[in-house]
């Protein structure tokens, strides 16, 4: 007899829509055979105590295709922060140049071209 189902809405604490699940007191019925059935058929098995969410049963290749997804996720992630370092840093270096002042004092010291229209922000 198997206790697979597949979660309902009314089930308290909703975990992960759509995957079958079983209670972790079918490991001592039923056997761990079972729940490895269960998730080669069906794929991730949600295991529930008390019908609260406790684990996620996944294949090993599964594990390694989610392993993969988050490292190229650190990767794509560190090249962005690597980018904004680079970007800060080349702006910093502008600001402590030598000729900063000067260079801060001329624009601030040329008049204000608006073109005939009033900028009150970008988004104005």
């Amino acid at each position: 007899m198997s206790h697979a189902t597949a979660l309902s809405p009314a089930s308290p604490a909703p975990c992960a829509p759509g995957l079958t699940r079983k209670p972790s007191s079918a490991l001592k019925t039923e056997g761990w055979s079972s729940f490895v059935r269960a998730m080669t058929e069906a794929g991730p098995l949600l295991v529930t105590h008390r019908n609260r969410p406790e684990a996620v049963i996944i294949s090993p290749q599964e594990y390694e295709r989610l392993l993969a997804i988050a490292q190229r996720e650190r990767e794509r992630r560190s090249a962005a922060l690597a980018e904004l370092d680079a970007e800060f840093d080349a702006r910093l270096a502008s600001l402590r140049a030598s000729d900063a002042d000067a260079r801060m004092d001329r624009f601030l010291d040329e008049p204000l071209r608006l073109g005939g229209r009033l900028r009150a922000g970008e988004g104005f």
